[in-house]
């Protein structure tokens, strides 16, 4: 299993900039991010998928 010194939750331009301090730093850092893709801001609140009403009759 591999060990870092941080975890950073967020591959947003934010993490992505605080894993690069980090990298240059030194410490070794590992970046959790929800979607597939890296520098993406993410699902906002108003986009998020409303499901489908369901009927049961």
């Amino acid at each position: 299993m591999t060990e870092f010194d941080g975890v950073i939750v967020g591959g947003g331009r934010n993490g992505l900039a605080c894993a690069a301090r980090l990298a240059r730093t030194g410490p070794s850092a590992a970046v959790a991010q929800r979607n597939g893709t890296a520098g993406d801001p993410g699902i906002f609140p108003w986009q998020t998928p409303v499901p489908e009403p369901r009927w049961d009759g």
